[in-house]
Formats: structure tokens, sequence, C-alpha cells
């Protein structure tokens, strides 16, 4: 009975002792706040309005931690702090971007609207070549490539005019013609021109030959024989396509002139000197050319016999 009865007031003892400390921290709790000072409170000058601030002795009531991000200070909040107030921005204040982000990427060529395409690299010219031949100046034309020489052969048909025309005055259809070119420039050949042009006709008028007076009827010929240095000018050049030309030939012309009258045959031969301007085209066909050309004779008189004047019609193939 008595180990019974120190137990229980050995519990009674403990719970006794703890129901004191539980009073005495409730008792200390308050007094250690009233032990505080209390704030120090800057005097108010008389006359001044009351503040708006929280009265000493009153605890502020609390706010709730606001997130503040940090910016680069701008120029109002300087002045603001400074003391001279400024009025607020419309518009929001940059914010760096995060480092997270990558940056963009630069377009590709291509990808970019309106990008301009490299410049590609100039290379220098080459310099012409010395013995290239020269170039045509004429749109369309193919350059000119200098020939050796050239060769004409035509047909020839003649009228004869003048003092000739009295002597014969039927339209010839007899002759033939040889002109050799050489090319000096584009634009330039110079030449020689050999012919062979028969005049012929009837007439039944009055002849009178050393001072022999003929009639009846007559057979007269007249056979030419020009020989000719010529020079010709081609406006167009002497490229490929038509090419017309004018030139012009001086020389000599060794002639006879005869005049048959039944078995008797009157006949003069005699070396004239005359030019002869002529005036033609060529006409590229396959690998050569057709030419056509009209010439005009005279030759001035010479040993008795009148000047040789007539019109010469030519058809004829570059050779």
């Amino acid at each position: 009975m008595r180990f019974v009865a120190k137990g229980a007031s050995w519990h009674s003892f403990a719970l006794a002792m703890f129901a004191f400390a539980s009073s005495g921290l409730l008792i200390l709790k308050p007094t250690s706040a009233l032990a505080q000072p209390a704030p120090r409170v800057a005097p108010v000058p008389p006359g001044s309005p009351p503040s708006a601030g929280p009265q000493p002795g009153t605890q502020a009531p609390a706010t709730p931690p606001q997130t503040v991000s940090q910016a680069a200070p701008t120029p109002a909040a300087t002045e603001s702090a400074s003391g001279d107030a400024q009025p607020a921005s419309a518009e929001p204040a940059p914010t760096a971007s995060s480092p997270s982000e990558p940056a963009p990427a630069e377009p590709a060529f291509g990808d970019r609207p309106g990008q301009a395409p490299p410049a590609a690299p100039s290379w220098p010219e080459p310099l012409p070549d010395a013995d290239a031949p020269p170039v045509n100046e004429n749109a369309g034309e193919k350059p000119w490539v200098p020939e050796d020489r050239s060769a004409t052969l035509s047909y020839s048909t003649a009228i004869a005019t003048g003092a000739t025309h009295e002597f014969i005055s039927d339209f010839s259809l007899v002759g033939i013609n040889l002109d050799l070119q050489l090319p000096l420039r584009r634009r330039f050949a110079l030449g020689t021109s050999l012919g062979w042009q028969v005049l012929y006709g009837k007439s039944d008028k009055l002849s009178v030959i050393d001072d022999i007076t003929i009639s009846g009827v007559q057979v007269r010929h007249l056979n030419t024989f020009p020989l000719l240095l010529t020079g010709r000018f081609y406006p167009r050049g002497q490229g490929y396509g038509m090419k017309p030309f004018i030139g012009a030939g001086t020389g000599i012309y060794p002639s006879e002139w005869r005049a048959d009258i039944g078995l008797l045959s009157l006949s003069s031969v005699t070396v004239h000197f005359g030019f002869s301007p002529e005036l033609g085209v060529l006409v590229p066909a396959g690998r050569g050319s057709f030419a056509l050309t009209v010439k005009y004779h005279y030759a001035f008189e010479s040993g008795g016999n009148p000047e040789i004047s007539y019109f010469a019609f030519m058809v004829g193939g570059r050779l």
C-alpha cells in the first residue's frame, strides 16, 4: 500500500510541474513582446498636416510578397529618384530576352524575300587576235572572210548608142566577158575585165569609104575587145548575202570595123582608149553566186573611125 501511494504521489508531482511550466511559458511570451522598445517617432512641426502613414503604436497590415522583375533603370526613374517627378510613359519597358531561348538562325540564300543573288566573278576579256578576220559592222551579217581572188564569167548582149548606133543599129546577142577581182578591203576590190563584144547588122544605105561611094545591102560588123583595169565598191561589204556593187574601169578597146557588100569586104582595125562605168549585184546561189551587171562602154575616136559607145547587159556566175 505504501509503494502504491508513493508512486501516485510521484506522478502527481510530475503533472504539477508540467502544468507550472506551461503556464510560465504563456506568461513569458506576452511579457517579451511588451519588453521590446517602442519605435522612435520624429517630432511633427507645428502647423503641418497630419501624416497619412501609420500612427505610432499601431502595426501596418501585412501585404503579400510580390515578385519584382529587375529591369534596366529608365531615364524617368532616374529623374524621379533625384527628386523631379516625371509623368510615367505609356509604353511598356523592354524586357530582356531569356538566355534559354536560342538566337534566330540566319536565313540561307534564297529564303529571304527580295535577297539578290551574289555577283558572279568578273573575268578579263581576252585580247583580240591580230590575225582574226574583221567583224562585219552591219548587224545580222556574218563576218567577212578574205578571199584570194574571184572570177565571174558572163554572157553579154549589147545595144549601140551615138555614132556606133548609126553604123550598127541592131541589138547584139553575141558577147562574152570575164571579170577577175582581188578583194583589198571589206568593201573594195581591184581587178581586170576582158571582153569580146560583137555588134552586127544589115543596112541598105549609101556608104562612103575612102572617097568611094558604095550602095547596096551591107552586112556590118564591129568586133571590140575591151581590156580594162577595174575597181569595185560594195556598200554592204563582201560577206554573205546579196552584194550590190558599183564600179568603173579604164583601158583600151582594140576594134575591127568591117562591111561586107556582096563579094567585096572592107575592114579597118583601130585601138581606142576609153572607160566603162558599171552597176551590178551578186546574188548567192549554193556555193557560188549569180552576177547581174550593166556596163556602159565609151571609147574615143581613133584612126579615122568614130567613137565607140554601147550598153552591155551581162548575166553570169561567180566561179
